[in-house]
């Protein structure tokens, strides 16, 4: 019971913090198309290694570039396992990674095509990466919620589920009671007749 309802919260989070990694202006941006099942298996190369063929072509759909990411299999561990030793070796393998894209989008495409070296950058940067690889797999959003977008909300003095609303969430409450003090002392001041 405790298992399923900490599923059902971590649900229910992912959700209440979708705009912080989809932004509203994303649904008008492009879209691009994308292999949402492509790993090893999937790939099949020559003998120099240069890519032939690429199968399972029917899990290919248009996304938000927001959802692009560099492939997670570049360590060969689950994604879910992926933390401390694990997230540094694929930290490592995606930056050769995205260095060796860059210099191929440099050499092949004019300076106006997006880059999706620096989108992947991007999405890892912000975390992008993770909310929406867990949304792809329904037996590892748990793990991956707990171990890096649970992480990044976490404020030490709020224990509900309202720290997801924000990043900052707890400095805008604060914020906004201070702000609402301010608006309390000077309306008793306009009905006082003083000047604030």
């Amino acid at each position: 019971m405790d298992d399923g309802l900490a599923q059902i919260e971590a649900l229910t989070a992912m959700r209440a913090c979708l705009l912080t990694f989809l932004p509203w202006n994303s649904r008008y941006d492009p879209f691009f198309l994308s292999l949402s099942d492509l790993h090893q298996s999937n790939i099949l190369v020559d003998d120099d290694w240069h890519i032939k063929y690429i199968l399972d072509l029917e899990w290919a759909c248009s996304r938000p570039i927001e959802m692009i990411r560099p492939p997670l299999w570049l360590v060969n561990h689950a994604f879910d396992d992926l933390v401390d030793e694990n997230l540094a070796n694929l930290k490592v393998a995606c930056d050769e990674f995205l260095s060796v894209l860059e210099q191929e989008e440099k050499a092949s495409f004019h300076k106006n095509v997006v880059s999706l070296a620096e989108t992947m950058r991007n999405n890892w940067s912000t975390g992008r990466l993770w909310y929406f690889r867990a949304l792809d797999s329904l037996t590892g959003l748990y793990g991956v919620f707990l171990n890096h977008i649970e992480p990044m909300f976490k404020a030490k003095s709020i224990k509900t589920v309202a720290c997801y609303w924000h990043l900052d969430a707890e400095s805008i409450l604060q914020q906004k009671a201070e702000d609402r003090r301010r608006y309390d002392l000077q309306l008793q001041q306009a009905f006082m007749g003083e000047r604030v």
